[in-house]
C-alpha cells in the first residue's frame, strides 16, 4: 500500500513530466527501487532527498512538504503517529 511518501513521489514524478528511467538517471537511484519507495515497500535513501526535490523542480511549499514527507518517511512509527494526531486536531 502506498504511504504519504510514496504518493508524493508519484504525484511530483507525474507533475515533473519525466519517466521513472530519467527521473532515476538524474538522481542516480535505481528504478527497480523507486517503484517500491511508490508502492511504499521502501524508503527513500537519506542524503537524497535535496536531489529528489530539484529533480521534481520542487520550490517553496511544495518543497518543503516533501522534504518533511521524505525525513517522516524514516520516523519511529510513533512519532509519525504523533504528527499525525497534531495536525488533525
Amino acid at each position: 500500500m502506498p504511504t504519504p511518501i510514496g504518493k508524493l513521489v508519484a504525484s511530483a514524478l507525474a507533475a515533473s513530466g519525466q519517466s521513472q528511467h530519467g527521473f532515476c538517471r538524474a538522481v542516480g537511484y535505481d528504478q527497480g527501487s523507486l517503484q517500491a519507495v511508490i508502492k511504499g515497500q521502501r524508503k527513500p535513501p537519506l542524503g537524497s532527498e535535496d536531489a529528489w526535490a530539484t529533480a521534481f523542480g520542487l520550490k517553496g511549499e511544495a518543497r518543503r512538504e516533501f522534504l518533511v514527507a521524505y525525513w517522516l518517511a524514516h520516523a519511529p512509527p510513533q512519532l509519525t503517529a504523533e504528527i499525525d494526531r497534531l495536525r488533525s486536531s
